[in-house]
């Protein structure tokens, strides 16, 4: 033999072969021992244990008996066909396939439910030092990002970063290299911000024709407005209902309106 195949009951030794009259011991011992080599498979009271790598579970192909009965093909079956077993070499459990878990743990992660989630001792969502993937939306609420206070959070990095089931992304800084494309929205403060449109960013003023006081920059033209006075260009043209310029150099083929004041200094 190749290999020594040892078979232990409590504290005696058989070897390739079991003798009939240690049978009624066998049922009634409180330790079997079976191994090869190095390795082996102890059966107690207290369970199974298996030691050194002895552990594989195979998703063998299967072949016909002449009954026309089919069974696992052991001959064909070779290392590729091992779905669950004990990596010695590297001590760990390796597992080839698709995992199901409704709940359990992985590392300090907590599976439950419909969510994955990394909240240690004492810490709720939001809280830093903490994650979460929802899928379908937290219950518990939170502040996340500078949010208000709401649940419905599908992912959470700490208290800095979160998404919600709706696509709003709240964060409290953000480094972007690449292009952000965006049809609508605001850029700022809750009090003080710029309004994106199609083709149009603006403050306050929302067209060119506004008598609103602010700022619009949009396809058709530029317009600042504070209350009365206001600066508009569009299709080339610059129009301002009060205007004062301070020294430099204009070049103009013609000015008509009914004052013109306080060019000093220019030249043409």
């Amino acid at each position: 033999m190749d290999s020594a195949c040892t078979l232990y009951i409590g504290s005696i030794e058989f070897e390739d072969a079991m003798p009939d009259e240690y049978l009624t011991f066998l049922k009634t011992a409180h330790n079997i021992t079976a191994a090869i080599d190095n390795n082996a498979m102890v059966f107690n009271t207290t369970g199974l244990s298996l030691y050194n790598g002895a552990f594989t579970i195979y998703n063998a192909p299967l072949k016909t008996l002449p009954s026309g009965n089919k069974v696992a093909d052991i001959e064909n079956t070779t290392s590729e066909h091992r779905v669950l077993y004990f990596d010695s070499t590297n001590a760990r459990l390796v597992i080839k396939g698709e995992i199901n878990a409704l709940v359990g743990k992985i590392g300090g992660w907590t599976i439950d439910g419909n969510s994955l989630n990394y909240l240690p001792s004492g810490k709720v969502v939001g809280n830093s030092g903490t994650a979460l993937l929802c899928p379908g939306g937290s219950t518990s609420s939170a502040s996340i990002g500078g949010s208000a206070t709401t649940n419905g959070w599908t992912i959470t990095i700490g208290s800095a970063f979160g998404v919600t089931t709706a696509g709003k992304l709240y964060c409290n800084s953000a480094e972007i290299t690449g292009t952000i494309k965006a049809t609508s929205g605001r850029i700022g403060s809750t009090t003080k911000y710029w309004t994106l449109g199609e083709g149009v960013i603006y403050s306050g003023a929302n067209s060119l024709g506004s008598s609103v006081t602010g700022t619009y920059l949009g396809t058709d033209g530029i317009l600042n407005r504070s209350g009365t006075n206001y600066v508009k260009i569009s299709n080339g043209t610059l129009e301002a209902n009060n205007v004062n310029i301070v020294g430099g150099h204009i070049t103009w083929g013609s000015i008509n309106a009914p004052e013109v004041s306080n060019i000093n200094g220019l030249t043409n």
